[in-house]
Formats: C-alpha cells, structure tokens, sequence
C-alpha cells in the first residue's frame, strides 16, 4: 500500500483559494481523486488521458469539467502533450514508483531474512 500525502495548509495557499472560488469544492474532490489515484498506481503523478473521466471524484460531468478548469488555471495541474495531467510538484512531497517499489522490495527481503 502506498500513501498520498497532502500539506495541511495546502487550502490556505492562494492558488487553493483561487481554484476553489472558481471551481467550487469540487476542486478539492477532483484533486485528492486524482492523486490517491497516482498514488495507488505508482504513476509518479501522471494521470493519463484516457484514465480522467475514469477516476472517482465529483458527481456531475459539468462540475468535474469545471474543477478540472479550475485546477489546470491554477497550475495545481499541468496539462501534458497526451491530453493527460500531471499533478504539480508531486514527487516533491511524495515517493516516485521506483522509490516505492525499492522500498517493498527491502521490506520483503527483511521479512524473508526474518523467517528463515
């Protein structure tokens, strides 16, 4: 299992406040969608173009269209050439895939040691 991690005074932020009054509280439905999604998924932040009307989030096609608006204006997403996203800074604040799979790796290896 791997965890999402997200900054507790992220909302306080002005780009936060800026796509929130734009897009509403969806925003933050959208966002969290999308990243426990990469983060489940070991994608280092990606969101592929075909996986964003996939992704659980805000009921409503217009209101997640609107958040989805919101969060690339505010540059909290950055639209990539397939037509996916990126969530910005995400591998600052969260493990890349291959820090991730190292890590079980490691966890494996002591448990195997640890039973033998």
């Amino acid at each position: 299992m791997s965890w999402f991690r997200v900054d507790d005074g992220m909302l306080d932020h002005p780009k936060w406040k800026r796509a929130i009054r734009s897009g509403g509280d969806a925003v933050v439905h959208l966002w969290l969608a999308l990243g426990t999604w990469c983060s489940r998924h070991l994608t280092d932040g990606m969101v592929p173009a075909d996986m964003l009307g996939e992704i659980a989030g805000p009921r409503g096609k217009r209101t997640k269209e609107r958040a989805l608006r919101a969060l690339l204006d505010e540059r909290l997403l950055v639209s990539h050439i397939d037509g996916g996203v990126l969530l910005h800074d995400y591998l600052d604040y969260n493990p890349s895939r291959a820090d991730v799979l190292a890590e079980r790796e490691r966890w494996a290896r002591s448990k195997r040691k640890q039973r033998d």
